[in-house]
C-alpha cells in the first residue's frame, strides 16, 4: 500500500517525476506499484498509472514500444 501510494503521489498526483525525471529505478518501482494495484484490483489507480509510464517512455525516453 505504501508503495502504491507514493508512486501515486509522485507521479499521478504531483508531478515530482516529470518534472525531475525517471531513472531506471523510478520506472521499476512505477511498474511494482502498477502490479501491486492491479493484484489488489484498484482498477482506477492501475489505470493512471500505467497512463503516467506509457508518458514516461514515449515523452521523456522516446521509446514508443515501451510506452504502447
Amino acid at each position: 500500500d505504501t508503495l502504491i501510494d507514493l508512486m501515486t503521489r509522485l507521479s499521478v498526483t504531483g508531478n515530482y517525476l516529470a518534472s525531475r525525471g525517471y531513472t531506471p529505478r523510478a520506472l521499476a518501482l512505477m511498474q511494482q506499484a502498477i502490479d501491486a494495484s492491479a493484484q489488489k484490483r484498484q482498477i482506477a489507480t492501475t489505470h493512471y498509472l500505467w497512463s503516467r509510464l506509457g508518458n514516461a517512455y514515449a515523452n521523456y525516453l522516446g521509446d514508443l514500444d515501451k510506452a504502447l
